[in-house]
């Protein structure tokens, strides 16, 4: 199966992330915070990535960090603040959905 990263600092959110992935079989990385995730990570083996956006070093800091780096793994952005009118700025910073 996959290889997803999650990082959110709300622990039940990413808990039940996690534990709804590992149901289905996925391998699961779990952050609590963008920071460890990108000092830890090595994103060319990890399938998706599902990120948070309003953490100590916020999500959008991720997909920067990611995609620089030159990493094509999807990104899913996950927050429940979150602007419609922002979700195109996500997208065109390289998530794949909101």
């Amino acid at each position: 199966m996959a290889t997803v990263v999650v990082i959110d600092d709300d622990d039940f959110v990413r808990t039940f992330v996690c534990r709804l992935l590992q149901m289905f079989g996925h391998q699961v990385l779990a952050f609590p915070d963008a920071s460890p995730a990108l000092q830890e990570v090595d994103f060319a083996q990890v399938d998706l990535v599902i990120t948070d956006l309003q953490m100590p070093t916020p999500g959008a800091v991720a997909i920067q960090t990611i995609r620089e780096r030159g990493f094509g793994v999807p990104i899913v952005v996950m927050s429940g603040h979150i602007e419609p009118a922002d979700a195109d700025h996500y997208i065109a910073m390289g998530a794949q959905s909101l």
